[in-house]
């Protein structure tokens, strides 16, 4: 196989597996046709998308495109295994179709691993993210996490980094020599870690290389297959990776001591994607001398659609949460913690409350009392207003009485000092003469 041109530059092959992925993967290819490094050869295989995606790469001419459809959809891993193996590049770098390359991603890479002079080369960069208006919550999330999980390793030695999560996020951050890929062998059957499978599968045989620069593009949206709700997959699969790196450290004889075994419970303590029940099964299954294999097939969906952890919570009646990863479990718990504390604050409020309506019933019990008495007042001035009317009902017949007796006496008096009027006249007038 011809790993050179004539120039003597080495060929870096570009995997590009595509799956209904019509409105990016046309920038995914354009993005490896335009590297500066240009020794390349593409290899595009899609995975019997059901949507234009095929369509799509069809529409592109270039030379270096070596473009090819599966009849039926085989999966992420077989169909990465299938472009590799029609690849010739001494070097691999993969892209998947809904990401894209910064255009001197490949040229520094092939600088680093022809510098590095070794036969067996992993290496991965920083990731820049780009979604769209309609993730902003999920992106933002997922950015924090990551970010979070960049920094940590950047206090570790680089076997530890795969340990602590998959600071590369994605195949697409992936860029290796073929020599490793030939030791550490194919992607494995797993949804949705294949990638950090095969990451950590490689250290036995290399130490990776992190680039400090941002050269790929990380699309973060609601087709991602990390954004599936598949969790009982999620922590299979999680739980397979760790058990497996951990007995692998076991049987080195590097992690005899307890220094060192605080060190790999600190790793692990800091990865998001911790399930410490269901890594203790697998760790018990493997102590017990379950295969690897064995284990795998427990990483898919059984035929009756039920997993070996869940089947193993419902034979024992307990509840399927306790196998969530320890951030969930957190969660979990911090979230009870403020649910104790929202129940509190309204026990609280509802004792405040009660003391209020008591303090109130208090309140309009001496307003009933005052009412009462002053009813009963009222009551009183109305019998003492009713008593005064009667007696001045009866003081008013009295003077009616006394006005009618005077009245007449008035009479009297004015009929009597007429009569006598009139008889004193009479006498006068016989005493002067002439009247």
């Amino acid at each position: 196989m011809n790993q050179q041109t004539e120039s003597g530059d080495p060929i870096v092959s570009i995997i590009i597996p595509a799956y209904n992925h019509q409105e990016h993967v046309k920038e995914a290819i354009e993005s490896a046709l335009q590297q500066s490094w240009r020794e390349i050869e593409v290899i595009i295989i899609d995975d019997a998308s059901s949507d234009n995606t095929w369509d799509v790469i069809t529409s592109l001419a270039d030379p270096r495109i070596n473009a090819t459809r599966n009849q039926t959809n085989l999966g992420a891993h077989a169909t990465l295994n299938l472009a590799i193996g029609r690849s010739r590049g001494k070097y691999i770098s993969i892209l998947n179709s809904d990401d894209r390359y910064h255009t001197s991603r490949i040229e520094q890479l092939v600088s680093v691993a022809e510098q590095d002079n070794s036969c067996v080369f992993f290496a991965f960069s920083n990731t820049e993210f780009i979604y769209s208006q309609a993730t902003p919550g999920i992106a933002e999330e997922r950015i924090r996490l990551h970010r979070q999980l960049l920094a940590y390793c950047d206090t570790l030695a680089p076997e530890a980094w795969f340990l602590a999560g998959n600071p590369a996020i994605s195949t697409s951050n992936f860029f290796f020599s073929r020599t490793l890929f030939d030791r550490v062998g194919p992607f494995q059957a797993l949804r949705y870690t294949h990638d950090w499978d095969w990451a950590a599968r490689s250290l036995e045989y290399t130490q990776p290389v992190w680039l400090k620069e941002p050269l790929v593009y990380y699309r973060i949206h609601s087709g991602n297959t990390l954004a599936e709700g598949d969790h009982w997959r999620h922590i299979h699969e999680n739980s397979y990776i760790q058990s497996r790196a951990i007995q692998q450290s076991g049987e080195s004889g590097n992690n005899d001591d307890l220094e060192n075994s605080s060190r790999t419970c600190q790793h692990l303590l800091h990865n998001d994607s911790l399930h410490p029940l269901s890594l203790l099964c697998f760790l018990i299954a493997r102590l017990q001398g379950v295969s690897d294999n064995d284990l795998l097939q427990q990483c898919s969906p059984s035929a009756d659609h039920a997993w070996w952890l869940e089947k193993l919570a419902k034979e024992n009646q307990i509840s399927g949460t306790l196998f969530r990863s320890l951030n969930a479990l957190f969660e979990q718990a911090n979230t009870i913690e403020t649910l104790k504390k929202l129940v509190r604050e309204r026990w609280n409020a509802m004792q405040n409350m009660e003391n209020m309506i008591t303090h109130r019933n208090q309140t309009i019990e001496t307003q009933k009392e005052l009412l009462v008495e002053r009813l009963q007042a009222i009551h009183n001035m109305d019998a003492m207003i009713k008593e005064r009317d009667q007696r001045l009902d009866a003081k008013a017949e009295e003077y009616q009485t006394l006005q009618t007796r005077h009245d007449k006496l008035f009479q009297d008096y004015t009929t009597l000092n007429s009569s006598r009027a009139i008889r004193l006249a009479r006498f006068l007038g016989r005493l002067i003469p002439g009247r």
